[in-house]
């Protein structure tokens, strides 16, 4: 290569979420050798596949050489003899790594991590790679990947493509474009390094919350219910959270080539339900913010801010009341993947809180049980109290919410 003619611009997306770190992490595996990893890196890492990319502070990038790329994965795969490591381990080990290509992999003999900035890409990007990883892992056939980077130009008419479909909704948006806007991460107030707190459920707990939904809400989804639960585990040890809650939206749309868009495609909306603490609210508020485009119009606001270049990211301002975000992912895609344990293994994840104010919660649902990564600022909030709101949810499920809702009638 010769010197910075080849570094290419990168995504003014992506570059927005630039310097937030996030790890995503797999608990109780059945692992292959750190070898097979290291190969499996290897045959994914074609330059179509958008994976073998060194960056500069800027944001640019250029591909590793193929005949660099071995180097390349021996770089950014560490092996970690530390079976049964537990979540404060693997996430202060993810904090420590250096993050050229935007990733890191640590591999355990019994879990597995994915240390990343969020530029490389959202949530469902992050376990698109790791099942892809696991999965070729335990084959030597070649495993197509199942993404798309989009280039500049497809990924602009993607974007147009998703406000185009809601243009009905383009006034609604312009009333409530300030109560819906989220996604600000990291405090205005001086802060140190925020904690996790992670809390897993038994493995029939999904059952029993199933089986509440029908009795008492049907046709609320199960993240409705469980936002409801652990709104109502907070408030039991922390007080009455501010009204509402952040999410996040993913704003994908299926191509036509069948690909899925990589990158980051989820914009956070705060929303208002009628009812915090009622799962028919908080759904009826979820669902009336996607059938509006919300994260369309979030992804387009997004990317003609051109956040990367305006400066560092902003922050909320602590008032001294949680602050509730939230995120409910099925583990589906990790769940299929070959060394994954059905009621031994877990899916956990460190992320910013983003103000000093927030609680967020990462919700991961796999094999009946959910487990619930709660990330804080110890500046803020009791991380004990945390733990004993969220263990209470875990403990009594939708029962939480009884009370409550006799108290109303």
């Amino acid at each position: 290569m010769k010197g910075g003619e080849d570094w290419r611009s990168g995504d003014p997306i992506d570059r927005g979420w630039a310097g937030i770190r996030y790890t995503r992490a797999c608990l109780g595996l059945d692992m292959p050798t750190v070898q097979a990893v290291r190969a499996a890196l290897i045959t994914i890492a074609s330059p179509s596949s958008g994976i073998p990319r060194v960056y500069d502070d800027r944001g640019s990038w250029r591909s590793v050489p193929m005949t660099r790329v071995c180097a390349w994965a021996q770089a950014v795969v560490t092996w970690v003899d530390e079976p049964g490591a537990d979540p404060d381990r693997i996430f202060a080990l993810g904090r420590e790594q250096r993050l050229p290509s935007r990733f890191h992999l640590l591999v355990g003999p019994d879990w597995f991590a994915l240390c990343a900035d969020h530029a490389f890409g959202d949530g469902q990007s992050a376990d698109m790679f790791i099942a892809q990883i696991l999965t070729q892992a335990a084959t030597p056939v070649r495993i197509p990947v199942p993404w798309e980077r989009l280039g500049p130009l497809r990924r602009d008419r993607a974007i147009v493509a998703g406000v185009a479909r809601n243009l009905g909704s383009l006034p609604w948006m312009l009333r409530n474009r300030a109560g819906l806007a989220g996604g600000t991460y990291g405090p205005l107030e001086p802060a140190g390094p925020h904690r996790i707190v992670v809390s897993h459920s038994d493995a029939r707990f999904m059952d029993r919350l199933r089986r509440a939904r029908a009795e008492r809400f049907p046709g609320a989804s199960a993240a409705a219910i469980v936002g409801a639960g652990l709104r109502a585990g907070v408030a039991d040890v922390l007080g009455e959270p501010r009204p509402g809650f952040e999410c996040l939206f993913n704003s994908r749309a299926s191509g036509r080539s069948g690909l899925v868009p990589w990158g980051n495609w989820s914009i956070g909306a705060y929303l208002y339900p009628e009812d915090d603490l009622d799962p028919l609210s908080i759904g009826a508020a979820m669902t009336e913010a996607r059938a509006r485009g919300v994260a369309a119009y979030g992804l387009a606001a997004a990317r003609m801010a051109r956040k990367a270049e305006t400066g560092p990211l902003q922050g909320a301002t602590a008032e001294g009341t949680p602050r509730l975000t939230l995120s409910y992912m099925s583990g589906r895609a990790l769940e299929s993947t070959p060394g994954f344990v059905p009621g031994r293994s877990s899916i956990i994840t460190d992320s910013m809180p983003n103000g000093l104010d927030a609680i967020t919660f990462q919700t991961v649902e796999t094999g009946g049980r959910i487990t619930v990564s709660t990330a804080y600022f110890p500046q803020a909030w009791d991380g004990d109290l945390i733990s004993a709101g969220v263990r209470r949810f875990l403990d009594e499920g939708a029962e939480i919410l009884r009370p409550l809702h006799e108290e109303v009638r």
